[in-house]
């Protein structure tokens, strides 16, 4: 059997096209079409597991389906705003903690999201360096972008304008990375987390500058009846530190300024039906329960993908005879080859034995190399589908 296996590597070897092109072929035939449900199965039940674990989120009244992905999945999807208020209310009941969610802009190609420190204890994340967020300028980084931007404690980081050119003369801000969270293996890993009025700051609906009243006259144009107005010399600060945030304000009531979403977190059973009850005839807000609408999603893609499975045992039935008829030619070609093996003294049945050899070792590299991209896709794979589905919704 062992000159039977020389002989059959030798030839493979020798047309080294013809065996790349139909291991290449088998290896998706055999790999692609369980490696994509596995992927797919795991994929669902990822976000599926997220949705089941936060309970109720409040947001404006719209797709529910662009408020989950953008809330939960910090994926943005431009949804509109709510207010600070909202989250008040969600206190004021007295059936559940309001968790605030402010997306929309990004930190060096990571999502920005602003939050409170309830965040952290309700999501379970743990602190793996440095500490949690203490004042606004601070932030924590999710495992994936230290990582990535070889970012730890005490370093900084720049969130990115939202516009190339930025006429509103928002600049970007200068963040104090105080902490990294232990990985979570979820959106929380790829995401940068300041407090709400951090993000505030960095939309530009906060800012901080000299102190008016110690300006000189190259700073200030006029002061009228305890107003001063100042020209375009006063310095605005673009880092939060602990000798300025003094000087950091908003103008106008805080309790308008805008927050993506709401985790509302009840207490018990009672008081998520008494909380639902009450927005079920609100006219521009929506109590959405996450595990239903990411549900939905999975069915959806369930779909897809029987369609997708049609295809593939189709492209997958047309490559098995692809390499029937390829190797039938092979052997009708090499005919005056068998024979003069035969010449030779070589039995019929030692033909056979090269020839099923040379079927197993294209088969074998076939399934060696379809278990290779399934550990591949294992790995790295179904991260990339989750985006891909995310972004796609």
């Amino acid at each position: 059997m062992r000159d039977s296996i020389y002989l059959a590597v030798r030839y493979l070897r020798h047309h080294r096209a013809k065996t790349l092109l139909l291991v290449l072929s088998l290896s998706v035939f055999l790999g692609l079409p369980l490696v994509m449900r596995a992927m797919s199965r795991a994929t669902q039940q990822s976000l599926l597991s997220r949705a089941e674990a936060t309970p109720l989120l409040l947001g404006k009244k719209g797709s529910s389906l662009d408020l989950v992905v953008e809330a939960l999945y910090f994926q943005l999807k431009g949804v509109e705003p709510i207010t600070e208020a909202d989250v008040d209310a969600i206190h004021g009941t007295g059936l559940a903690l309001g968790i605030p969610i402010r997306t929309g802009l990004m930190a060096r190609g990571f999502p920005l999201v602003g939050t409170s420190l309830d965040y952290f204890p309700f999501r379970k994340l743990r602190i793996a360096e440095g500490r949690g967020l203490a004042m606004m300028g601070d932030c924590v980084l999710g495992s994936a972008v230290s990582e990535t931007l070889g970012l730890g404690s005490g370093d900084a980081l720049l969130t990115s304008p939202s516009t190339l050119f930025d006429l509103a003369g928002v600049y970007p801000l200068k963040l104090h990375v105080v902490g990294v969270l232990e990985p979570a293996h979820g959106p929380d890993d790829e995401a940068v987390f300041v407090d709400v009025k951090t993000a505030w700051v960095a939309e530009g609906l906060g800012h901080g500058h000299q102190d008016l009243a110690r300006a000189g006259p190259d700073v200030v144009l006029k002061r009228q009846e305890g107003t001063v107005t100042a020209n375009a010399k006063l310095v605005q600060y673009n880092e939060i530190t602990e000798s300025n945030v003094d000087s950091f304000h908003f103008h106008g009531d805080p309790s308008t300024y805008p927050v993506s979403a709401a985790i509302a977190v009840p207490h018990d059973e009672k008081a998520s039906i008494l909380l639902r009850g009450r927005f079920v005839d609100a006219p521009t807000r929506q109590l959405v329960r996450p595990a239903q609408v990411v549900d939905s999603l999975n069915k959806q893609i369930f779909r897809f993908e029987r369609v997708l499975q049609i295809v593939m045992w189709t492209v997958g039935l047309a490559t098995a005879v692809m390499f029937v008829l390829v190797m039938v030619l092979s052997w009708r070609l090499r005919a005056e080859e068998l024979r003069t093996m035969t010449r030779l003294g070589c039995s019929r049945w030692k033909v056979a034995q090269i020839m099923g050899a040379e079927i197993a070792l294209m088969v074998g590299a076939s399934i060696l190399t379809a278990g290779v991209f399934g550990i591949l896709m294992a790995q790295y794979g179904e991260a990339w589908l989750q985006n891909l589905i995310l972004r796609g919704s």
